[in-house]
């Protein structure tokens, strides 16, 4: 995961009385995909670090918009629930972020952010955001139906207003409630005078009054710019280095502890990536096991009809072992039919021997699929792959079931490939012999 460290800290962070000290902020990156990039485990082992060393705070750097809405929810808890001062570096929010924005204390929006586009060359290159771009929106999951969208716009919305932090005094926790709910609710404009709050937006038909004290947050993503943000006063905007923003804030130092909670994010996602590896290699296998027994169930009948039609004593081979009489029985004439019938035995009874081994290996690996789905029962699974392993299990229980009914009669089938195999072991030094009686 690329992460871009913003050395920053948010105005009136500490009383102006203690302006002139130094401050230690541990910066918490929430880049890329919430849950993959980005996860409780490593949010909550540098809120651990951060109180461990007695660090004034953590900034919440987020650059994201995809991930599931739980994970960020969860995240946002234990953002909320510390006792930390929590600051908020917003270049980019939306989606499953959106609660973790709001369960920071407080916010700062960069002037400017950057982002990687594809050249004409199959390149990338880095093209820059201004104060213009959105800085929040909400971008819900694709869907194809209405009901279920507004649905996930009114819990991502409850979501969003339960990670509302205890520190907000209530002029500011009122104004984030409205923006919260402009966010989960398109018909809602942002009303900006006399406090934000959230109004009914204006008819789409209509061209909005340039003097209206509203943001048309409902024409926008939802959404908000980073100028609308900073103009209403919920975040103030800073250019993005450390020089400029210490003597804006007057401190006599800012102290970043960066490095410690990337690498504490990093790894943790680098694990849960790991777990992910292994967990896709499970499901693969498990599926895997059942293609391949179910090639193996399909062969069966065609090595069985091979089987049996290369028994020496089928009807159509019996004219190539002319036999003789000889010390009172017939035998099989010596010479080349007696090494005919030897070489006819032994290729017979690899084909039986082919029988037996399908059979074996379509129970070792039913049984082998069986225990990776047993295993899977075992592991968390994450909401990135939660739909496809939930696709996996049901594709493997009803191919499983179909397996099962297509090897019901191979009990029969492996004691007559037994039998025979061991006839002919018999047959190969020891042709029969009818004895002619006296």
């Amino acid at each position: 995961m690329t992460c871009r460290l913003v050395l920053i800290v948010l105005l009136s962070f500490v009383p102006s009385a203690i302006a002139e000290e130094s401050v230690r902020l541990l910066q918490i990156p929430v880049i890329g995909t919430v849950g993959a990039d980005v996860t409780a485990e490593g949010v909550q082992q540098a809120l651990m670090l951060a109180k461990a060393e007695a660090w004034n705070g953590v900034m919440v750097e987020i650059d994201a918009i995809g991930g599931d809405p739980d994970d960020g929810a969860n995240i946002a808890s234990l953002i909320r629930d510390t006792n930390l001062e929590t600051i908020a570096i917003i270049r980019s929010v939306g989606g499953a972020a959106l609660p973790i924005l709001f369960a920071c204390d407080r916010w700062v929006v960069l002037e400017e952010t950057s982002i990687e586009v594809p050249d004409q060359r199959g390149g990338m290159l880095t093209e820059m955001l201004d104060r213009d771009r959105p800085a929040i929106q909400t971008l819900p999951a694709i869907t194809s139906d209405l009901a279920r969208l507004e649905s996930e716009l009114r819990r991502l919305g409850k979501m969003t207003m339960e990670a509302f932090p205890s520190s907000l005094d209530p002029k500011r926790r009122q104004a984030r409630m409205a923006l919260a709910r402009t966010m989960a609710d398109p018909s809602m404009d942002l009303g900006t005078e006399p406090t934000p709050a959230a109004i009914p937006a204006l008819d789409r038909g209509g061209d909005p009054d340039p003097k209206a004290n509203r943001i048309r947050t409902s024409r926008q993503g939802p959404g908000i710019t980073a100028r609308q943000l900073s103009d209403a006063g919920f975040a103030p905007m800073i250019p993005e280095g450390i020089d400029p923003l210490a003597s804006a804030l007057g401190y006599a130092e800012i102290e970043a502890m960066g490095d410690s909670g990337l690498l504490l994010v990093v790894d943790a996602a680098n694990l849960d990536f790991k777990a992910r590896g292994r967990l896709n290699s499970i499901v693969d296998s498990m599926i895997g096991s059942l293609d391949s027994a179910s090639s193996l169930v399909s062969a069966m009948p065609w090595s069985l009809t091979r089987a049996r039609l290369s028994m020496p004593d089928a009807t159509r081979l019996r004219q190539r072992f002319p036999m003789v009489l000889s010390d009172g029985g017939w035998r099989i004439s010596p010479g080349e039919p007696a090494r005919r019938w030897q070489v006819t035995c032994e290729d017979s009874i690899r084909r039986w021997s082919a029988v037996l081994e399908i059979d074996a290996s379509v129970r070792t690996l039913l049984a082998r699929s069986q225990s990776l789905r047993n295993e899977i029962e075992g592991l968390q699974i994450g909401p990135a792959d939660r739909d496809r392993v939930t696709a996996a299990v049901a594709c493997w229980a009803e191919n499983l079931e179909s397996l099962r009914l297509g090897t019901e009669g191979w009990k029969s089938l492996t004691s007559e490939a037994s039998e025979a195999v061991s006839s002919l072991r018999i047959w190969v030094d020891t042709p029969p012999v009818l004895i002619v009686r006296p």
